[in-house]
């Protein structure tokens, strides 16, 4: 797997759950199998397929999921990066905390995956990244997505009662529940799993190369200072 396959996945888990959601109201509402199916292929696939277009458009999973990165990941990542900091430098507490601040962390990050690109072992581990990334994004898209479609359902039962409506609404409301306390912490700890094996092979066999590039990086950027 590579990133473009992960970056189609995105695209099509927002379609596949509110088309998978959506089918159940044709079932009730329509008797007849033939009409059923065309309404699914003429209506439910059209309509998924814009909802989950404006959905990864508008970017409404990115807040959640930068957020969830900058969190957990991000911050990990951050602080075994700067040990690598050559000690030469006498960083201080200040200095430290302008580095993981400022625009200089993208320079420092692009040697972390310069370092990362340069090694057959981690390009390799790359694709574990991008599996358990489907997984962790397509949780996010259950949190966000569901208590949606459930109040849709609750609402349509107001104006249509209709017990399987309610029931339909509530068990996406418990999906995007379970999804949020079970399935998207398991996700996290595996990515943080990963990310430390990838930080410890780059402090075993790319510490040199890592710690003369922050040096320079560094170096250049107090001088800007100055």
């Amino acid at each position: 797997m590579i990133k473009s396959d992960l970056e189609s996945w995105r695209f099509r888990a927002p379609f596949l759950i509110v088309s998978t959601t959506l089918i159940p109201l044709v079932y009730v509402l329509i008797k007849d199998t033939t009409l059923e199916e065309k309404i699914i292929q003429c209506i439910i696939t059209p309509v998924s397929f814009i909802l989950a277009f404006f959905y990864s458009a508008m970017k409404i999973r990115n807040f959640y999921w930068f957020k969830e990165l900058g969190k957990y990941v991000g911050v990990q990542i951050k602080t075994e990066l700067i040990k690598l900091v050559p000690e030469d430098l006498n960083i201080t507490d200040m200095e430290k905390n302008e580095l993981i601040q400022k625009e200089i962390w993208k320079k420092l990050t692009g040697v972390f995956w310069e370092a990362v690109d340069s090694s057959p072992e981690l390009i390799a581990q790359k694709e574990h990244f991008y599996i358990n990334g489907i997984y962790y994004t397509t949780s996010i898209d259950i949190i966000l997505i569901l208590p949606l479609i459930s109040l849709f359902y609750i609402g349509l039962h107001l104006f249509m009662p209709n017990h399987l409506f309610l029931y339909f609404g509530i068990c996406c409301l418990i999906v995007s529940i379970l999804s949020r306390i079970f399935a998207l912490p398991q996700c996290r700890k595996y990515h943080l799993e990963l990310s430390k094996e990838q930080l410890d092979f780059l402090r075993r066999n790319k510490k040199e190369f890592i710690s003369g590039r922050f040096k320079e990086i560094i170096l250049e950027w107090r001088l800007e200072k100055n």
